[in-house]
């Protein structure tokens, strides 16, 4: 057998009688195997990773140490490792390896294993790690990532189907209202019974897409069917108060969603109501016109209302602009992330033309320095 001169250099401390208990306390388990591949040294750490003593194992062959199924293409690997020339080299990291252990559970290892001799005098050295806590943190990892990436597919899903439905469902009901609010007594008692159910039909349509909605949601959150800080069946309307004045920007891509908030604001001849189709419009119309009110959507054909409220709030020149979302997507996080970005109110559609006449209302006749009106609350 050969050996490895273990005289120290100068100066250094001769660790040749020291070398048992080094071995004897290394974290790692230590396992050598001779040319039989039978285990000659078994270190302590190697006896409590593999729940045996090493008087029991020593002498044992390696396959000891190996779950059936692997011994023989495990024991080809190493007689080959042993007859070549390759120098040290992991083992485990690329295919999966496992040790068992005196009880016979299997286990996830990696291992480092080297050569030292040749022939009979060959000694193949393995250090050895229980890798199980790294895995399970891996697996656990990576189901992490994959709930987090349907949650987040979840979440894209559940608001662009609140968009798509509640998008024709307000133009509905905003033309049904409209409608009425035109002909008032005009109507004869079969067409006012006629707008009636159509108005019922589709308060009973929206019932169902929240229902749907909530089906799909987090089990801990509910879809925003209210009107945040904008809910007031009795809440006043155009007439019956002092009439507000200036300039509203309604940042949205759909002609009936824009027509409908035109014509509901049209009473207030004071106000003015500008339309841009898309969030670039927007921003260029709110920096050059610098209006009492936006009215933004969140999905619009060239960027979302996220990114239109941070660069509005970005621009020293649109940073102090009153915004409002309205909008038929939804969906908590989205309301939670608008209002915390400094949306002043977050409403969803079909729209609720009395509390967002007075809504509206409230944020025009606020004066400059009063950020934050008191809004209608949610109904009781």
């Amino acid at each position: 057998m050969q050996h490895r001169d273990l005289s120290p250099g100068p100066g250094l401390p001769d660790l040749t009688d020291r070398l048992p208990g080094i071995i004897a306390t290394a974290m790692d388990a230590i396992v050598v195997v001779d040319a039989t591949q039978r285990i000659v040294l078994f270190n302590d750490a190697a006896c409590r990773m593999f729940g045996r003593t090493a008087a029991e194992t020593l002498g044992q062959p390696l396959d000891l140490l190996i779950p059936g199924a692997a011994r023989a293409a495990h024991r080809q690997y190493v007689a080959n490792y042993g007859a070549g020339a390759q120098p040290a080299r992991k083992m485990g990291t690329v295919r999966a390896l496992h040790g068992l252990r005196g009880d016979g559970t299997e286990f996830p290892i990696e291992a480092t294993i080297a050569r030292l001799g040749s022939g009979p005098d060959l000694l193949m050295t393995a250090m050895v790690r229980d890798v199980t806590e790294v895995r399970e943190a891996e697996r656990a990892r990576q189901l992490r990532i994959a709930t987090e990436a349907a949650d987040r597919a979840q979440a894209e899903f559940l608001s662009r189907m609140s968009h798509e439905l509640r998008t024709p469902l307000n133009a509905v009901l905003g033309i049904t209202h409209l409608l009425r609010t035109e002909r008032g007594d005009g109507l004869t008692p079969a067409e006012a019974r006629h707008f009636d159910l159509l108005h019922q039909s589709g308060l009973q349509l929206q019932g169902l897409i929240e229902q749907m909605l909530r089906v799909g949601q987090y089990s801990d959150e509910q879809p925003c069917n209210e009107q945040h800080g904008a809910t007031s069946p009795r809440a006043t309307t155009p007439d019956d108060a002092a009439a507000p004045s200036g300039t509203v920007l309604y940042i949205e891509d759909n002609a009936i969603n824009a027509l409908l908030v035109v014509e509901v604001l049209r009473p207030w001849p004071q106000v003015q109501v500008l339309v841009a189709e898309t969030g670039a419009q927007g921003l260029a119309l709110a920096r050059e016109r610098r209006p009492s009110l936006v009215l933004l959507d969140m999905r619009l054909p060239d960027m979302n209302g996220h990114e239109v409220l941070a660069a509005l709030r970005a621009d020293p020149s649109t940073r102090e602009l009153k915004v409002a979302v309205l909008t038929a997507n939804a969906v908590p996080m989205d309301a939670d992330a608008a209002l915390a970005a400094g949306a002043l109110a977050y409403w969803t559609k079909p729209i609720d033309f009395p509390a967002f006449l007075a809504n509206v209302r409230a944020l025009l006749q606020a004066s400059p320095g009063q950020n934050e009106p008191a809004l209608s609350p949610p109904p009781a």
